[in-house]
């Protein structure tokens, strides 16, 4: 299998539990949140880097640019329909150009 760089606009459950089930498949995830402090971010970073195997290098968490910088093969949109728009503005399009990108 091809381990990809994916990145995920958006920490909420819906975009950690799919960053969790993409690392338990060997991936790479970034999730992008408007606040790396927020305290279900610090835990799901914490949680994965407490595993200490491989699967802790692949979970990182940064602001919405830099996740979609980051998802090389992939990003996923993972935010509320209200604020889809200005995720995606504050992600940079161009951190988008030639990528595919799923809306969930």
């Amino acid at each position: 299998m091809e381990i990809m760089k994916i990145g995920i606009i958006g920490s909420g459950e819906v975009g950690r539990k799919l960053a969790d089930g993409l690392l338990d498949l060997g991936h790479q995830v970034k999730i992008g949140t408007r606040d790396t402090s927020k305290k279900e971010v610090v835990e799901w970073i914490d949680k994965h880097r407490k595993k200490g195997d491989k699967e802790a290098e692949n979970a990182s968490v940064g602001d919405f640019a830099e996740a979609a910088a980051f998802g090389d093969d992939l990003i996923v949109l993972c935010t509320s329909w209200s604020g889809t728009s200005n995720a995606i503005k504050m992600a940079d399009t161009s951190n988008m150009t030639g990528k595919v990108v799923i809306d969930t």
